[in-house]
């Protein structure tokens, strides 16, 4: 369905256009569309998600895209520049469908983009955003199970064997902390694109990135929900994925920690066993929310 003419432009019309019919007559009534930690059913709750981007960002030129189908999910990505003036941000969708309607769909926008974008802050954009549905959650601690078996991008789908080996490396990077992982398995001049950077990353910022992402979570484990081969370039991939852990909410040596997750989409081109793109997005603004509730 991604690679359906009818889909990506009506997705593309929602953002650049303001066509909101288009795009509603993919929707089913049960269909469950996921944004900044909500989720909405139904023509009124869903046109309210819709209602977030547009009312603060306006229309926006569609300047880039990427689009992954695997028969029955989709990924989009896109790069969308607003009209008013030269700043861009990204925004990534993931379609559960028959190829005809959307059963499910989770909508993440770099909020972090969003709010350059804007002129303004990632607080102020994470005030305008609704409250998040309550948080389901399990209090694992990883410590406690040392000889448990982790769930890997490999055990979701068959991974072709040409590009396994580095699949498994950038997985050991999120999941075990291996920062060597990055040099081992990504090429020099990778395309690198991270939450809330807008230019194109290297691979010391890469491990910079991460290495704060680290330290800001404690008892941090990830797990992934789906992984999406494209049916058409076996090379390319997308997964979805979470971080749970433990972040502090407040100051002093007694800090309150509050469990969270951050769910993630990361897009990942590889040639030669080695990864040349890493796309990733992550929803700033809606974690913000979160924590302030």
């Amino acid at each position: 369905m991604s690679h359906n003419p009818v889909l990506k432009s009506a997705i593309r019309s929602l953002f650049a256009e303001g066509d909101l019919q288009s795009l509603r007559s993919l929707l089913l009534h049960s269909t469950a569309w996921q944004q900044h930690g909500r989720t909405s059913f139904g023509n009124e709750q869903i046109t309210s998600s819709w209602m977030v981007w547009l009312a603060n960002c306006g229309l926006s030129d569609c300047s880039a895209a990427i689009s992954l189908d695997s028969g029955s999910e989709s990924l989009d990505l896109l790069t969308l520049t607003s009209k008013s003036s030269s700043s861009s941000t990204r925004i990534a969708v993931w379609t559960w469908h028959n190829r005809e309607f959307i059963k499910r769909l989770i909508c993440i926008p770099d909020t972090d983009l969003q709010a350059r974008c804007l002129g303004t802050s990632i607080d102020a954009v994470a005030d305008l955003l609704p409250q998040p549905d309550p948080l389901l959650i399990s209090d694992y601690d990883q410590q406690q199970h040392p000889f448990s078996v982790d769930v890997t991008p490999s055990c979701l789908v068959d991974i072709p064997a040409e590009i396994k080996a580095a699949v498994d490396g950038w997985w050991s990077l999120w999941q075990d902390e291996q920062l060597a992982a990055v040099n081992d398995f990504y090429s020099i001049d990778a395309l690198i694109q991270l939450p809330g950077r807008e230019e194109n990353q290297t691979r010391d910022q890469l491990i910079n990135f991460a290495s704060r992402s680290f330290q800001q979570m404690h008892r941090r484990y990830c797990q992934p929900e789906s992984v999406l081969l494209d049916q058409h370039n076996k090379n390319r991939l997308g997964i979805l994925w979470h971080m749970e852990g433990d972040m502090d909410t407040g100051n002093g040596p007694l800090k309150p920690r509050q469990r969270v997750r951050k769910t993630m989409i990361s897009y990942l081109e590889i040639r030669d066993a080695k990864i040349v793109q890493d796309t990733s997005m992550f929803d700033q603004a809606a974690l913000i929310k979160r924590l302030s509730a």
